[in-house]
């Protein structure tokens, strides 16, 4: 039987693999990858004092997507390669309670190697540009490392394999 833990790491390794196989990200996911890229990017404010106090449900959202937008920031900083997988699989909600400590120590010494299309580098591009993510820091870092000037292949490798 595996635990929670263990369920969360599998389901990032098998986005990892979809990913790896196609070459590209999922269509199905564009609008999920659009929305994590955006709270993984896009600097937290604080919200206006409002007139009426905000709903708990309003606050709980707040809480997990600025936790959320630190851990994805993390993972970026750690091992972009595993970023677009980490993102898709783990939601905002899923961020709350997730020990990226214990998911690095499992993750270490797994690589992957991730082939990516010119049409993945085409929509990261466009979700910026629709976004307002255009120059942002942490958007331009993930470019930069999983493109390299221009070149579509990031090496790594997942349990040995190529």
């Amino acid at each position: 039987m595996t635990s929670q833990s263990e369920r969360l790491y599998m389901s990032i390794y098998n986005v990892h693999k979809e990913i790896r196989k196609r070459g590209a990200i999922p269509s199905y996911r564009h609008k999920e990858l659009e929305d994590r890229l955006v709270i993984a990017c896009k600097e937290s404010q604080r919200q206006p004092r409002a007139e009426v106090p905000r709903e708990r449900k309003e606050i709980l959202a707040k809480t997990r997507q600025n936790k959320a937008h630190k851990l994805y920031l993390q993972v970026l900083d750690e091992d972009c390669h595993i970023f677009l997988a980490f993102i898709l699989a783990i939601s905002p909600r899923a961020c709350y309670s997730f020990n990226l400590d214990s998911f690095f120590r499992h993750h270490e010494g797994r690589r992957c190697k991730l082939q990516l299309g010119i049409e993945t580098k085409g929509l990261l591009e466009e979700i910026a540009s629709r976004r307002g993510l255009i120059r942002n820091p942490h958007l331009d870092k993930l470019m930069k490392l999983v493109f390299p000037q221009g070149l579509l292949e990031v090496s790594c490798y997942i349990g040995g394999r190529n």
